[in-house]
């Protein structure tokens, strides 16, 4: 595209919505790559217009919110413009009789939860997605700790609504949770990295803040340990159950005396009668197992693990760096295989050399590895072989550019290539992303 040719295009932008040029940017990059334009619609017919302009000019746009999670996964391939949806932003509308609230795209999770707060009201995603934007939040998709009792972020969404490259906008969903008599496409755009359109406007399903929280850290002398105290502790239904290894819990916990083995992270939520009646319980199953409680938060601090549980797992991406020393893998199994999958991973890592740490989350068998840069080729290859054949799937979400774009360079599958056409003719939005 030539500079006059840009320069017309920043043009027709502006009349549409608030438009600033590479040079004012001062080198914003994302995945490596540098936009001409960055363009910020304030509503969803200004993101339905700019989409329409991108796709009869053919012009590839990333889409983005904060950025928080935009180096996540596959990255993008090419780059002319950004569209950046965090000025789409009004008062959120909080319905609390009816446990729902109406928001834009582009409202901070943070200032969204403030405000439910305020209402005796939360969202029940980890507080490290606070620098997340509502419509980066979706379109990410994903869970949380507490997916346990709330389950993922799609679970919590009754309706959306969402700009195409046809400059059109449509609504899908409702006002209440059961409301789809037909194809249930919300959550085909919950999770879709922006390759399909735009979230514009959401409603979300929202819960009381429980009247009663107790989390227990357990401290474990092994792995092994830890899957067997956590199979016990997670017959009494918990919010949270994870296990971190040691070298990642002496990370996250600092002020810890955890000096080997494990470390179980429970959490149980709810009516006072009710927590309590698990906390004893749950005493009784770390008994039965010499297990010792080696902390226990009440609701007051326990926010102070999300933080330091956020500042570890999402540091540098707000400030869309690439990460230069670690890798992260996100592996995913089947529950019942998560133990089996998590001995074969240990024993595929004590092969390696440098920086390893793992957190599992077995009831919804999920693992994630991370692990020092200089050991990636080798150990990304052995954990991949460790779940083939297992109906699981791996996904690098975090590591250097040259790595990723190795690592995702195998084909589209054919669903996903005629799911992205039909939504996206020109293959103008985040090209190269997955969702």
């Amino acid at each position: 595209m030539s500079n006059l040719e840009a320069m017309a295009k920043g043009k027709i932008l502006s009349d549409i919505c608030p438009v600033q040029s590479a040079e004012e940017l001062n080198g914003y990059q994302l995945d490596g790559l540098s936009p001409e334009y960055v363009v910020k619609p304030k509503n969803a017919a200004e993101a339905a217009q700019v989409l329409a302009l991108a796709a009869s000019s053919k012009t590839p746009a990333a889409v983005t919110g904060n950025g928080t999670k935009f180096v996540y996964g596959s990255p993008l391939q090419k780059l002319a413009w950004v569209i950046n949806t965090a000025e789409m932003v009004s008062e959120p509308e909080i319905k609390a009789d009816d446990l729902m609230v109406f928001a834009q795209a582009g409202l901070p999770l943070s200032v969204l939860q403030d405000q439910l707060k305020q209402k005796n009201l939360f969202l029940p995603v980890d507080i490290g997605t606070n620098g997340a934007t509502v419509g980066g939040l979706l379109a990410h998709g994903g869970g949380s700790s507490h997916r346990l009792a709330y389950g993922l972020i799609r679970d919590m969404v009754l309706g959306l609504t969402v700009a195409l490259t046809d400059g059109k906008l449509y609504k899908f969903g409702g006002q209440t949770v059961k409301n789809v008599t037909g194809y249930d496409l919300r959550k085909l755009f919950i999770g879709s990295k922006g390759t399909l359109g735009v979230i514009t406007d959401v409603c979300l399903r929202v819960y009381a803040i429980p009247p009663a929280a107790k989390v227990l850290m357990v401290a474990a002398d092994s792995n092994d340990t830890a899957f067997r105290i956590a199979a016990g502790l997670e017959k009494l239904r918990p919010a949270v159950l994870e296990i971190y290894d040691h070298s990642l819990a002496r990370q996250l916990f600092k002020d810890l005396p955890l000096n080997k083995g494990s470390l179980v992270l429970v959490k149980y939520a709810g009516p006072v009668p009710l927590v309590d009646k698990k906390y004893q319980d749950a005493l009784n199953v770390l008994a039965a197992h010499q297990a010792a409680i080696v902390k226990e938060f009440t609701r007051q601090d326990e926010s102070k693990i999300w933080e330091e549980r956020a500042e570890f797992f999402e540091a540098g991406h707000a400030e869309r760096k690439e990460p230069a020393d670690i890798c992260r893998v996100k592996i995913s199994v089947p529950a019942r295989e998560t133990i089996s999958i998590a001995q074969a991973l240990e024993k595929a890592m004590q092969k390696n050399t440098g920086y390893k740490a793992s957190l599992y989350i077995p009831a919804a068998g999920l693992i994630y590895v991370s692990y020092a840069v200089t050991d990636n080729q080798q150990l990304l290859q052995e954990l991949s072989s460790v779940i083939k054949g297992k109906r699981g799937f791996i996904l690098l979400e975090k590591g250097p550019l040259k790595l990723r774009r190795d690592f995702y360079e195998y084909p589209r599958e054919a669903w996903e290539g005629r799911i992205k056409e039909y939504f996206d003719p020109q293959m103008v939005l985040n090209p190269g992303k997955r969702p």
